[in-house]
């Protein structure tokens, strides 16, 4: 039986958490002053964490054409490199990322330019260029930044219908979103936009067609919401177990949503795994951190804990 977590079972869990984890959690958990001498040495102990130093120190090579230094299934590529940085903690106040980050961005802005307008990959460009700035501290200046608008009006814009493929939301546009919610930012979507965008994605309509197999392009497939079994984790030749955990995350800050169908049987689902009144210890195969794969279907979901400890997995499950 589903027990809701209280807010204070939830500064327990945090309490319970700061206690055991690695600064990277305890970067994220941080509720002291900012700019504190206490703050940054935490931040410089984050930057020079190995695990940090690796994926900083990627470079991407241009394997097969200019694309794939965006787009693709290794690890150093724009989509992947970034994305886990940012979820290790990283944004631009660090200024190994934002060198990093802003590198890939002129890579990335290169080829945007290069390509058709309004074709496949012009969207999919304009989306993986959106998704670092709602994660990031670009949010601070959003309204006038050249890389969100045209997502965030593309967003606001988007027809939502039975059928329709060429605005159909994809998972680029929800993390965009979901970033957007993190910030305190959705009101640039507008409410009428974003009430009817998440309405759409939580329909049986919509993830009937995401699921199929020749269905929704990158779409918003939402695992266990036709069942918790094996039959229901497999989600287009991918496992939707790590998919689970970081599409909740993702979504967890988004208004309307904690109440649907899916949140309240995948975390029913999920709390066969509590160990505690506030804690959790999933299968280490819903947390994989791979050395390749595609981080927006849960490739790398380690928080940077040192594995090799014995309460790795129940920490990085807890949070």
């Amino acid at each position: 039986m589903l027990t809701r977590l209280t807010p204070a079972m939830y500064e327990r869990a945090c309490e319970w958490i700061r206690e055991r984890c690695g600064p990277v959690l305890r970067l994220k958990l941080w509720t002291g002053s900012r700019g504190s001498a206490e703050h940054r040495s935490l931040k410089k102990e984050v930057g020079e964490l190995p695990v940090v130093s690796k994926w900083l120190a990627m470079q991407p090579t241009k394997r097969h054409g200019e694309y794939l230094l965006v787009h693709g299934a290794d690890a150093d590529l724009y989509e992947n490199c970034i994305s886990r940085l940012i979820m290790l903690g990283m944004d631009l106040s660090f200024p190994a990322f934002s060198e990093r980050h802003r590198a890939y961005m002129k890579e990335v802005t290169q080829l945007f330019e290069s390509v058709q307008a309004r074709s496949a990959l012009h969207r999919h460009l304009l989306d993986l260029k959106g998704i670092p700035v709602a994660h990031t501290a670009w949010l601070d200046d959003i309204e006038g930044n050249g890389y969100a608008s045209p997502v965030l009006s593309r967003i606001a814009g988007m027809v939502i219908a039975p059928g329709a493929e060429e605005d159909t939301p994809r998972i680029t546009d929800m993390w965009i979103v979901a970033g957007l919610a993190q910030h305190g930012k959705l009101r640039l979507l507008g409410d009428v936009s974003l009430k009817r965008f998440l309405a759409y994605v939580m329909s049986e309509d919509y993830q009937t067609r995401s699921h199929a197999k020749d269905g929704i392009y990158w779409g918003v497939q939402l695992p266990g919401y036709f069942g918790f079994d094996r039959k229901g984790f497999l989600l287009r030749h991918w496992d939707g177990r790590p998919g689970l955990v970081q599409r909740l995350y993702m979504m967890s800050c988004l208004p309307g949503v904690g109440g649907s169908r899916w949140v309240k049987e995948s975390l029913e689902f999920l709390s066969q795994y509590r160990s505690g009144d506030c804690t959790y210890c999933l299968p280490k195969e819903f947390l994989p951190e791979g050395s390749s794969g595609y981080w927006v279907k849960g490739a790398y979901m380690g928080m940077g804990e040192n594995r090799r400890r014995r309460l790795w997995c129940e920490v990085e499950s807890t949070y």
